[in-house]
């Protein structure tokens, strides 16, 4: 954990006000969620996820769709990969989504390559692959994605079917 340097004093309610430079960095605005956790003698604080309490969930899920299919998932919010399979791990867990998937994400389509190519999801990710891109919706609200990938095999129906399948799950177990 980093220090920014920045201190607060707490109001009268017990209010603080996080930094703007804070906010700016980890996208909060004004209404999202924090959290609060308590580790040792230090508070943590963080952008509330509509995946916190599955976190264990989704990371079984990923390990085992890749033990099946040798593909590696990623299961992100609309602000980083917060579950992926442990060979992708390194690079691609709790790192902040780029702009460019955001805006794909917002389109509410399902994207799949025929051919592999490029798409970044996280910064310094860019390789040729291919890859099934499936926007999570809840209640009508977009949440995240779902992503399956890979460098030297085609997607086929068995996977877009499990895609869907993990769709479903997380949209009968998320609430917004």
């Amino acid at each position: 954990m980093k220090t920014t340097g920045v201190v607060r004093k707490i109001d009268q309610l017990g209010r603080i006000v996080i930094p703007k430079e804070l906010r700016k960095s980890l996208s909060i605005k004004e209404g999202d969620g924090v959290e609060f956790l308590l580790e040792e003698d230090t508070i943590v604080l963080r952008k509330a996820s509509s995946f916190n309490g599955l976190q264990n969930l989704a990371d079984s899920l990923v390990n085992g769709v890749y033990s099946v299919t040798k593909k590696n998932l990623l299961i992100t919010d609309l602000n980083a990969v917060i579950s992926c399979n442990d060979k992708v791990e390194s690079s691609y867990k709790n790192k902040p989504l780029v702009p460019s998937y955001l805006k794909l994400l917002e389109k509410r389509e399902v994207f799949t390559t025929t051919e592999a190519s490029s798409l970044s999801i996280v910064r310094e990710q860019e390789k040729e692959k291919y890859y099934c891109l499936m926007p999570l919706v809840v209640s009508g609200e977009l949440i995240g994605s779902v992503f399956l990938f890979s460098e030297n095999e085609p997607i086929n129906e068995l996977d877009k079917f499990i895609l869907k399948f993990i769709l479903y799950f997380f949209e009968k177990n998320i609430e917004v």
